[in-house]
């Protein structure tokens, strides 16, 4: 069944479509004081984690941020006495790895520590190549002794 439109729906219809005299703005466009700005990309985000002695803190970004599935990234890592809170010194290292324990492997990477300062690492050739829970183990070595802390994440 056709619709037939009267001469008044027709008129009705221009109105709700908007005609607009020269040098008005389209009914369709938001005025300036509704655009609103860009969302700022996110920013990189610190994560504190501690060791299962609780002695050291130890504080990392990575670059990019966050970090993705398949995409290599890098770390800024500082390691710290929780009691001092200071900086730990040259006799202490600092080793970097991950794994996916439930698939039982872990990077195809080798990562590179590189020592920054007193406690202040850049971690190189991060790449958690697959989707799904990683674990990253942050391993401060004081003689023979290994203190870790985990950090748990799940990329998608």
């Amino acid at each position: 069944m056709r619709r037939m439109w009267s001469s008044g729906g027709a008129a009705a219809l221009l109105i709700v479509a908007g005609c607009s005299q020269p040098g008005d703005r389209p009914a369709t466009q938001p005025s300036a004081s509704s655009v609103k700005p860009a969302d700022p990309p996110p920013a990189a985000e610190s994560i504190q984690l501690a060791d299962t002695d609780n002695i050291f803190q130890i504080t990392f970004k990575s670059d990019p941020f966050p970090i993705e599935a398949g995409k290599p990234f890098s770390l800024r890592v500082d390691v710290a006495r929780r009691a001092t809170h200071s900086p730990i010194g040259d006799e202490a290292a600092l080793n970097v790895d991950a794994a996916m324990p439930e698939h039982r492997h872990g990077m195809n990477t080798q990562p590179r520590v590189t020592r920054l300062g007193p406690g202040q690492f850049e971690v190189k050739g991060m790449l958690l190549h697959m989707s799904g829970r990683w674990e990253m183990y942050f391993d401060v070595v004081e003689g023979a002794m290994t203190r870790r802390a985990t950090h748990v994440l799940e990329l998608e």
